[in-house]
């Protein structure tokens, strides 16, 4: 379950910072929401965000619709980490 939620956003990831690559800007934001298999909001989920080249990351914790923000993203290869309690 876990290696589809991080494949999921690491697509996620990827389509959302490759456009602003390419307009030559050097941040942006990442965005999502987590589900479970069946589609259900996972609200409380733990996602970090984890630059690979520098190995800084940041934290947040997905809201009652399971979305979760990082506002200022720096362009730059990132991971994306989704946990929480119950799930693997």
């Amino acid at each position: 379950m876990r290696k589809t939620i991080c494949f999921t956003f690491l697509a996620m990831l990827f389509a959302l910072v490759a456009p602003k690559l390419v307009c030559a800007q050097s941040s942006g934001s990442v965005h999502g929401t987590v589900k479970d298999p069946q589609g259900n909001f996972v609200p409380g989920a733990k996602v970090a965000l984890r630059n690979t080249a520098t190995n800084t990351k940041q934290d947040t914790v997905t809201n009652d619709d399971g979305r979760f923000v990082f506002g200022y993203v720096n362009a730059a290869a990132y991971e994306l980490i989704v946990q929480k309690d119950g799930f693997s």
